[in-house]
């Protein structure tokens, strides 16, 4: 019979690493199969799987080296047997709260006279070998879990079951019974049930095992358990996606450099798109678009324009406050305010290829800005500026502090001109944002090419 190569870990007091699997997929469970962990859970009990789709599952783990397990719906004879048959190498047994309820699960996991498992291995014969039922007993796994209150109380009781290979912790509902969130890495009793479970297993020659995360499998691993789950589908799938997203947005976003935020009041009465132009050929490679005095629909026309000599020159447009005016002139970025649209609400309008900044002015507003989604954070007012009168200046140690915590691009903003801007780009800032430096200067073309010669563009 095919060797449960978890099993032996175990024995030799060695971790196995594996993965957790909740959507139903045969290709998703081939791919995550192949990456070379010890073994692969299908979860029946919450995940998006049915019994149909788990076999076809357990195929296509099969053609790993991974072991392929299948947490079942229930602790239900009749569903343990089907999983067993259709080629799991172990069984994670959920909600187990009494020796008389792990006794049930450890009897359906075995053949006769150690169990009372039907006969019948329609597919386990195929996958694991002609003397599946000769050696069947010894190599599947059994692992009832231990996930509540209850069952912490009879530990002991439980785990003195034959039997019983491993054990399985359940982090969120053993959390919530003792009182606590649905947490993975909660303190207190949480903790201390964690490490009293691992010595208890220990003391048996049990495998202790838990849900958990990479960032987690060493704390556990250290703590004696010998079955860490480090990843799951979903949740890995969810960030590659979101670090791929943002990887693209801030590579197309280019927040670097200088940043003329155009305003027509700042303008001196001069034609603003002529202005964004000049700025433009100044070197600015952000323009942002802010008019407070005329009605959005008034605005549509300029900031088409300004947007299509963004596009020429290949920089970024962004538009100031109001996520339907960018959709409607095209604008690739949107600019929030603290008390604007919450960036959620924002994306849904701009779409997720926008490329969407916060103002801050502290570092946990800008933690905040960034763990909501924003692809960059602006922080100011850097030094007394006129456009922001009731704003206290956050200054350059601020900017610094900013830098040091954020993991997106940070934009200075307030105050900044060709005296002062040296000091924000020795703060670490990746861009400077200006209005009255640009706007009002005799030659908008010229004060651009200063400012953006601070970043050596």
């Amino acid at each position: 019979m095919r060797e449960n190569t978890v099993k032996t870990k175990w024995r030799r007091g060695e971790p196995a690493y594996g993965a957790w699997l909740t959507i139903g997929s045969s290709f998703s469970a081939e791919t995550v199969a192949h990456q070379g962990f010890d073994w692969v859970c299908i979860d029946m009990q919450h995940g998006i799987i049915g019994f149909e789709t788990a076999v076809e599952m357990l195929r296509a783990i099969g053609t790993s080296r991974a072991m392929p397990f299948v947490r079942v719906p229930w602790n239900d004879v009749s569903i343990i047997g089907r999983v067993l048959d259709a080629g799991a190498m172990g069984v994670i047994v959920p909600m187990v709260n009494s020796a008389e309820e792990a006794r049930a699960a450890a009897t359906a996991c075995r053949y006769f006279p150690e169990g009372a498992r039907s006969y019948g291995a329609t597919r386990a014969g195929l996958y694991a070998g002609a003397d599946y039922f000769a050696h069947a007993n010894a190599e599947i796994a059994c692992i009832p879990m231990i996930e509540t209150r209850q069952a912490l109380e009879r530990l002991d009781e439980i785990l003195d079951v034959p039997g019983i290979d491993a054990v399985y912790v359940g982090p969120a509902d053993l959390s919530i019974t003792l009182g606590m969130e649905p947490r993975m890495d909660n303190g207190g009793v949480f903790e201390e049930a964690r490490l009293r479970i691992a010595h208890a297993c220990s003391e048996r020659g049990i495998a202790a095992g838990i849900h958990g995360n990479a960032a987690l499998a060493e704390r556990h691993r250290a703590a004696g358990y010998r079955m860490i789950t480090v990843t799951s589908d979903v949740p890995a799938l969810v960030a590659a996606a979101e670090a791929d997203l943002r990887t693209a947005r801030a590579a197309a976003s280019r927040v670097g450099g200088l940043y003329a935020i155009i305003d027509p009041a700042a303008c001196r009465s001069r034609d603003a798109v002529a202005v964004a132009a000049q700025a433009l050929e100044g070197g600015a490679r952000v323009v942002q678009w802010r008019d407070k005095t005329r009605e959005k629909g008034d605005q549509v026309a300029d900031a088409r324009a300004i947007a299509a000599l963004c596009r020429g020159r290949g920089a970024l447009f962004v538009m100031n406050d109001h996520a339907d005016l960018a959709v409607a002139c095209g604008a690739g970025g949107l600019h929030l305010g603290q008390h604007d649209l919450p960036i959620e609400a924002a994306r849904q309008i701009v779409g997720s290829g926008t490329v969407i900044g916060v103002s801050t002015n502290t570092v946990a507003e800008a933690r905040g800005a960034e763990a909501a989604g924003a692809d960059y954070v602006a922080v100011g007012a850097i030094f007394p500026t006129a456009s922001k009168e009731t704003t206290r200046a956050a200054g350059v140690e601020r900017l610094r502090e900013v830098k040091a915590a954020a993991g997106v691009p940070v934009v200075a903003i307030g105050g900044i001109d060709s005296g002062n801007i040296g000091e924000v780009v020795a703060a670490g800032a990746d861009a400077a944002a200006v209005i009255s430096a640009v706007c009002g200067a005799d030659d908008p073309r010229a004060a651009a090419g200063a400012l953006a010669a601070a970043f050596g563009s």
